[in-house]
């Protein structure tokens, strides 16, 4: 009976490890590949957002210029 419940034992420790080390690449990958990522995508937004403002004013070519120009 021993050696069942040590092997359940093992068994358990060996999953909770390899859990362990899925949790540890999923949060060493976000921090790491990802989120250099995210800056670019805030950036392109604002300047998709920027543009369809100007845009949006009806205006000639120049005042759409000087909106995009800041």
């Amino acid at each position: 009976m021993d050696e069942k419940a040590q092997g359940s034992l093992e068994y358990i420790l060996l999953v909770a490890a390899v859990l362990l080390m899925v949790v540890l690449a999923i949060v060493i990958m976000k921090s790491n590949v990802l989120a250099p990522g995210q800056e670019t995508v805030r950036q392109n937004t604002g300047e998709y957002r920027n543009v369809t403002n100007c845009s949006e004013l009806n205006a000639s070519e120049e005042a759409i210029e000087a909106c995009l120009t800041g």
